[in-house]
């Protein structure tokens, strides 16, 4: 069977403990299959499905080049949102604040992984973090009491994971890309 992978980065485990406390009070656990493990965290950048080795291998060697191109940024959550209808909602995530070097990091590795033909996603990005998801719920969703405080933490690199759905945490880096500092 051929491994699946994402790029994208963890939230760091402070914060990623708090997101983990505060979705633990809205009760998602009931209204969606899937909550994610809180080390499992995280912003993905490309999602890659099924990759060969040999392939991969030559995407991991080209986002190399990202180091001398992308530098490091300082990431904003600001709320929470969703995808599908807000009374029942496919998806219940934490939103990012608009950030070009966060946009300049996600085009730059599609483009990358497109001029080595790995089918990409066309549609627009949005930074998010998944808090849970696929609706089980029996009854409406209510979005307007979801909040969260803003909190920051600087990215200072993004990796290749590779996806175990059978473990915990899921996701394991097999590669990670230093972006230049600030």
């Amino acid at each position: 069977m051929v491994q699946h992978y994402f790029i994208g980065f963890k939230i760091p485990e402070k914060e990623a403990q708090q997101l983990d406390q505060i979705r633990s009070k809205w009760e998602l656990q009931s209204t969606h299959k899937v909550i994610p493990h809180a080390s499992d965290l995280h912003i993905t950048l490309l999602y890659l499905g099924a990759v060969e080795e040999k392939a991969m291998q030559r995407l991991s060697e080209r986002l190399n080049d990202l180091q001398e191109t992308c530098s490091s940024f300082d990431l904003t959550l600001k709320g929470v949102s969703s995808f599908g209808s807000p009374s029942n909602p496919r998806v219940v995530y934490v939103s990012t604040e608009e950030q070009d070097k966060l946009k300049l990091l996600q085009k730059n590795v599609k483009l990358i992984a497109e001029s080595l033909n790995f089918k990409v996603d066309q549609k627009p990005f949005v930074p998010h973090i998944t808090l849970a998801k696929k609706w089980k719920g029996k009854q409406d969703f209510n979005m307007d009491d979801k909040h969260i405080d803003q909190m920051n933490f600087m990215i200072k690199y993004f990796s290749i994971y590779s996806i175990h759905p059978q473990k915990t945490p899921s996701y394991h880096p097999v590669k990670s890309v230093v972006l230049k500092d600030q």
